[in-house]
């Protein structure tokens, strides 16, 4: 069936199929010479790029300008190499448009950009491979994963903080795993409907997935009485540091593994995003859940 599609795409176009003899990937590594992105984000919109050049090419077609009926026939022929599945087409399209607008071209009309977005629809709805995506979890799974330890040992409280914070910040794993720092815990207070003070505790992240570059953000996190929030938590955290006074002490240390379980804490080492989605995956499959199911995004219930 998405043969047929692609083939009916790109025949009913009228387009002249050319043989591309211009060097693409040496025309956006010119055209990104001056950019101000990351190695790793280069990287990644130069892959997308030449997957979608090579496939232009392979069908003697030229990659620039784009069309829908280039864009499409590409999109067809990488969803039908990922086995029907489409969750991936949204980051592959983002880099091929951004290689595109960084070489001065524009990207699809109007019109076109909506016949892509049916298209796309069209797959996903016959797209039956199962999500890579985690479970969430949700406050009722965490209190069943704090009460395996406890939260009165160090261990035990610093892991139970490690949840208040993802869950009751939506925080993804490589946020709560930036190597934060003492410094950038900072605390607040506001008055209720009531009259009566509560404290605001606020993390500042200087990046996150969303927030790449400028100043930093501020996730603010308010007091409530369920004895598990961030605020309450982060107290008792920071109480049980040895008091050095070094401000730039890293909040989460290291966990150490032994034999697979959560044995100790490193303060020496900041905490990593490999380490936390271990923890996650052990403590869920202790309260009777499957493993595979739930990893550090989980916490974003």
């Amino acid at each position: 069936m998405l043969t047929i599609c692609l083939i009916l795409l790109l025949t009913s176009t009228g387009i002249q199929w050319k043989d591309e003899s211009a060097s693409w990937k040496e025309q956006l590594a010119a055209a990104i010479e001056s950019s101000q992105a990351s190695r790793k984000k280069i990287q990644r919109m130069t892959s997308s790029w030449m997957s979608y050049a090579t496939w232009c090419m392979r069908e003697e077609l030229q990659p620039l300008p784009a069309t829908f009926a280039k864009i499409g026939g590409f999109v067809i022929d990488f969803v039908q190499k990922q086995s029907g599945r489409t969750s991936s087409v949204g980051n592959k399209l983002s880099q091929v448009k951004k290689a595109i607008e960084q070489m001065g071209q524009d990207w699809l009309k109007t019109k076109e950009r909506l016949e892509l977005k049916q298209l796309i629809a069209n797959l996903a709805y016959d797209d039956y491979v199962r999500s890579n995506r985690k479970k969430p979890l949700t406050r009722n799974r965490i209190r069943s994963m704090i009460s395996i330890r406890g939260s009165t040992s160090q261990l035990g409280l610093g892991i139970a903080l490690l949840s208040g914070l993802g869950h009751d910040g939506l925080r993804r794993g490589g946020e709560l795993t930036s190597d934060l720092r003492l410094f950038d815990v900072e605390w607040d207070e506001t008055a209720d409907k009531e009259g009566r003070l509560r404290r605001i505790l606020r993390i500042k992240l200087d990046r996150t997935k969303t927030h790449r570059a400028g100043e930093p953000i501020r996730i603010s996190y308010f007091e409530t009485y369920y004895p598990y929030s961030a605020p309450v938590l982060m107290e008792a955290w920071l109480s049980s540091l040895p008091q050095d006074g070094s401000p730039s002490r890293v909040v989460f240390p290291q966990i150490r593994f032994l034999r697979g379980k959560p044995s100790g804490l490193d303060f020496s080492k900041s905490l990593t995003y490999a380490a936390l989605a271990k923890l996650i995956r052990h403590d869920v499959n202790e309260i009777g859940l499957n493993p595979q199911d739930f990893g550090s995004h989980s916490l974003r219930a």
